[in-house]
């Protein structure tokens, strides 16, 4: 006897009989013809050199030896149907379509990171990024049109019908361009920071809420006239990199300019400043693939960084 000479067809008949319990009806589910699925059982049981099943007006039984074969047939079955399935999910990654909206200084450190790691898993696949103030990427979180926000953690009262995963802590920074008269002193001197134009979040956002206690703090509270207002961090570190201007930006913000060394961080323990970054989602929303394959690129990114001894 010789497995090879069994096809897929034996199986699909004879499966479709013993679950069936009759000739006629498993013709039916098969859409054959009755002698179709009684020749094919026949082949099957010369093949196994054994009868599997007995034929009479009750319908279809098994004889030991067919109840013995079903089992493993089925499983056979099934796990043909599991390695379809896999070729197919992996084809269908070409279909993923992710929206994801981040926050500016998780967009200009983790993300890139993050995305990349996605599209190892689903090459193919299209992420739509948004960037910009968690409240304004939460109403599009709301209305379904992204997936997940990575940012700060929304204030309370905004997180019904939310969840938040924390990924890490992220404190703000003083930052100035090489050279500024205040990058080499250490520590630095507090009240020399009224004397030059600051660059804050925008007000009303929650990194202006975070970057307002901070102030408060270190002191300055109500101290600093010469304020920009702006989470646009192209024009954050162009104003920088061309004035005396102070910048009070999350960690991740200009991390590729702070090792570079065209920007530096002043020497002010801001360390009291770390607040939750995580991923927030919508609770009742659908398991999509694409979406839990991003997910995962996010915390392995978070994971690497952690490694390299960055936030």
């Amino acid at each position: 006897m010789s497995s090879d000479r069994i096809k897929l067809r034996h199986l699909r008949c004879f499966l479709a009989v013993a679950s069936t319990g009759g000739i006629s009806t498993a013709a039916t589910a098969l859409s054959l013809s009755q002698p179709a699925v009684t020749k094919t059982i026949k082949e099957l049981e010369t093949i196994l050199g054994g009868q599997l099943m007995t034929r009479g007006r009750g319908g279809a039984k098994l004889t030991i030896q067919g109840e013995a074969f079903m089992p493993r047939a089925a499983a056979c079955l099934a796990e043909l149907d599991r390695a379809v399935e896999s070729v197919s999910t992996t084809h269908s990654r070409m279909k993923w379509r992710v929206h994801v909206g981040a926050m500016p200084s998780v967009a200009a450190s983790l993300m890139p990171g993050a995305v990349r790691l996605f599209q190892d898993d689903g090459p193919a696949a299209t992420v739509n990024f948004v960037t910009g103030r968690i409240s304004y990427l939460m109403g599009l979180l709301l209305d379904d049109e992204l997936d997940l926000v990575v940012g700060h953690m929304p204030p309370p009262d905004q997180m019904a019908g939310f969840s938040f995963e924390q990924l890490h802590t992220e404190p703000f920074l003083f930052v100035v361009r090489d050279g500024h008269p205040l990058a080499q002193t250490r520590p630095c001197d507090i009240d020399a920071l009224k004397h030059y134009e600051i660059i804050l979040p925008e007000n009303g956002s929650v990194a202006y809420a975070h970057v307002e206690r901070l102030l408060l703090g270190i002191g300055l509270a109500g101290e600093l006239f010469c304020r920009i207002e702006t989470l646009a961090p192209t024009f954050q570190c162009a104003f920088l990199l061309e004035s005396d201007a102070i910048c009070v930006v999350g960690e991740g913000m200009f991390e590729r300019e702070l090792a570079r060394g065209d920007l530096v961080a002043l020497a002010i323990d801001t360390s009291h400043s770390a607040h939750p970054v995580g991923i927030t989602a919508k609770l009742d929303a659908p398991v999509k693939p694409g979406v839990e394959v991003m997910k995962r690129a996010i915390h392995a990114e978070v994971a690497k960084r952690r490694k390299k001894g960055r936030g």
